[in-house]
């Protein structure tokens, strides 16, 4: 349960990570990258993609271990 509990965390950060490239890089403004952000804060992606990947790896470094 718990293991896979942190394998879907690990990979919802992953996703979360891959919908802010998208938006940053290529500016895409589809259903996928509106999903889930209520306020639009460009100036915070990249913190954010910084603190889903130490997350995202804790989590499956932990589910894998």
């Amino acid at each position: 349960m718990q293991k896979t509990f942190l394998i879907i965390f690990g990979l919802f950060c992953y996703l979360h990570i891959y919908r802010d490239y998208l938006q940053i890089k290529y500016g895409y403004k589809t259903w996928f990258t509106k999903l889930g952000h209520v306020w639009h804060a460009p100036q915070h992606e990249k913190k954010g993609m910084v603190v889903f990947f130490t997350a995202g790896t804790i989590a499956l470094y932990f589910a894998f271990r």
